[in-house]
């Protein structure tokens, strides 16, 4: 990386070694963790694509590339420039993959030209109430260079009805509405927008899925715990997570040498971040193209591997396991008796009725467009060009804020018991398991909406010109009938699924805590039990977290099924102690 450019006095030559080893450790790290998970999630894409599964859902899934492309809302806001701090009237565009475009007008928009600009808006935070943000981030600042929060320069004042869009490294954005109710409607479209949008630009899922795995990898390798929110592009997250590990480790001392009034060491630290921004850059973009080589050539290698000797490889990877289970179950088990058994049972509860209300929120939704729809129907004497109409206003509804506004609310009650549970579970964040369960709820709507759109469409094809009312009602009513039975059990499955994805998502980074570093000495010699011509595809100690994974998964399975089975009468397994408590059953 050579010198750091402009920091002299604050930053010595010792200090820039130390932010250059930082640097080279967490690209070391990441790249480490990367391409093993990387193997990890291809191995696992392939074995889907050749596993029976036994459990269908009845909704059809929307084909890629067929979302639609209408904008999910447009209108006036007043955004404040990032240079001379001016307040213009821009007219915002929310695009289906939930980028914001802003234009000089509508009509320029109307006209197709060029925006004033795009907003990515993954890994940003909506706040309402931004001056009392900027307050608590002087708080934070007055902490880390030691000074007291009343000497801190105060924000500036902002215009009644304003809210922020936030990124602690990134360029914020002030936006100003009309009014509160404006105002807490963009909010939510933001909110909505930051929890969809997503930063990676290539459609490569392996790459996507181990990049993320691998955020949470380097974290935990460099003894980092709790959790972490992030999101942006591969180059962003990166650096975030580089200048993280700086702040932390690094800038301490050098926050407390800096010297003169506190306004001064503000705009030094300030600088400081400023100029490890681009420097951090600089290293990230060869780190990226490397990463991308190396799983080029690793893919060429093992995915042939995989697919013609699957066999080998799924009974290998049974075997080793089995050893695995074997040698470290006693040590195992006590963790999970004394740190997960005891909260299953009351994350359930959390968890349970909003999850249900939400969804037969989600159902209301559907029963009421469909209500729309058939008096449209009528009132319109049937329907035939207008059937596309019908679908565009169908597309909107799982890609909103406000038609699923009822069904989010259910889902927000999670948040405050969830926080309850930081004592126990320290990587809990409510705010990402709220929005997986947001998505959950979009994604059965989208199916729904795209299953009756598809049977209608077959429904009403064999027919010439403009179908009669009386027969665009039959095909309305059957289709509905026929897609309202298939929601209800999808949304029941995709619940039951939810609460088993969170709650092995809560518990695996403290079992993993406590049992990684007492059951390493025991992994090594089974390392020998993999063939060296699967070496490079089959990795032991990715194959001790699915093992312990797997093991969590049936604790959580005797507790969620049961209470699954109780509350619609479905089939179920599992068993729940006397005491409320899951118990341990391993076979």
């Amino acid at each position: 990386m050579g010198n750091i450019p402009g920091l002299g006095g604050p930053l010595n030559e010792a200090k820039q070694q130390e932010i250059r080893e930082c640097v080279e450790k967490v690209l070391e790290t990441f790249t480490k963790e990367y391409l093993k998970l990387y193997v990890v999630t291809l191995l696992e894409k392939i074995e889907e694509e050749v596993k029976e599964t036994s459990e269908e859902w009845q909704l059809l899934e929307r084909p890629e590339g067929s979302s639609p492309t209408e904008p999910l809302k447009e209108g006036y806001l007043v955004k404040q420039g990032v240079l001379r701090k001016s307040w213009k009237r821009r007219y915002f565009v929310v695009l289906p993959d939930y980028r914001v475009e802003y234009y000089e007008s509508e009509e320029t928009y109307q006209k197709q030209k060029a925006p004033k600009g795009t907003i990515v808006p993954c890994g940003y935070s909506v706040q309402n109430e931004p001056i009392k943000n900027r307050l608590e981030e002087l708080a934070e600042t007055a902490q880390k260079i030691g000074a007291v929060v009343s000497e801190l320069p105060k924000p500036d004042t902002l215009p009644d009805h304003c809210f922020e869009l936030h990124h602690k490294r990134r360029r914020c954005y002030f936006i100003k509405a009309e009014n509160d109710e404006e105002k807490a409607e963009w909010v939510k479209v933001f909110k909505r927008c930051t929890r969809m949008c997503r930063g990676f630009l290539t459609e490569d899922e392996v790459h996507n899925t181990a990049f993320i795995g691998a955020v949470s990898a380097c974290r935990s390798a460099l003894h980092h715990w709790g959790w972490w929110t992030f999101g942006g592009s591969e180059a962003q997250i990166l650096g975030d997570l580089i200048i993280h590990e700086i702040d932390t480790t690094v800038l301490a001392s050098v926050y407390n040498d800096i010297k003169g009034p506190v306004s001064v060491r503000v705009v030094v630290r300030n600088q400081i971040l400023k100029t490890l921004d681009t420097t951090v850059s600089g290293a990230i973009a060869p780190a990226l193209i490397a990463m991308k080589t190396a799983v080029k050539a690793i893919r060429g290698r093992v995915e042939p591997v995989i697919r013609d000797k699957m066999a080998l490889v799924h009974d290998t990877k049974e075997t080793v396991q089995d050893k695995i289970r074997d040698a470290c179950l006693a040590q195992i088990l006590p963790v999970l008796e004394s740190k997960v058994s005891p909260h299953l049972t009351p994350i359930l509860e959390i968890l349970f009725s909003p999850m249900y209300d939400a969804f037969s929120e989600t159902r209301a939704v559907f029963d009421n467009a469909m209500d729309e729809m058939f008096q449209k129907v009528e009132k319109d004497d049937g329907f035939g060009p207008s059937l596309n109409i019908h679908f565009k206003r169908l597309d909107r509804l799982p890609r909103g804020w406000y038609a699923l506004r009822k069904a989010h609310k259910k889902a927000d009650s999670m948040e405050l018991p969830l926080w309850g549970l930081a004592n126990f579970f320290e990587d809990v964040e409510p705010y990402e398991l709220i929005k997986e369960a947001h998505n959950t709820m979009g994604t059965v709507l989208d199916n729904a909406v795209y299953t009756f759109e598809n049977d209608l469409t077959e429904e009403t094809e064999g027919s010439s010109g403009q179908l009669s009312r009386d027969d665009a009602k039959k095909a309305v009513v059957k289709c509905r009938e026929s897609v309202t039975e298939k929601f209800q059990v999808d949304s029941h499955k995709a619940t039951v699924d939810f609460f088993k994805s969170i709650m092995v998502t809560m518990c695996m980074p403290t079992v993993m805590k406590a049992v990684g570093p007492v059951c390493e000495p025991l992994l090594e010699p089974i390392a020998s039990a993999v063939p060296e011509e699967l070496s490079e595809i089959l990795d032991v100690e990715k194959m001790f977290e699915e093992t312990v994974q797997k093991i969590v998964q049936g604790l959580v399975d005797g507790v969620v099924d049961p209470a699954c089975e109780s509350h619609l009468g479905h089939g179920a397994n599992g068993t729940s102690g006397a005491n409320g408590h899951a118990t341990v059953a391993v076979q």
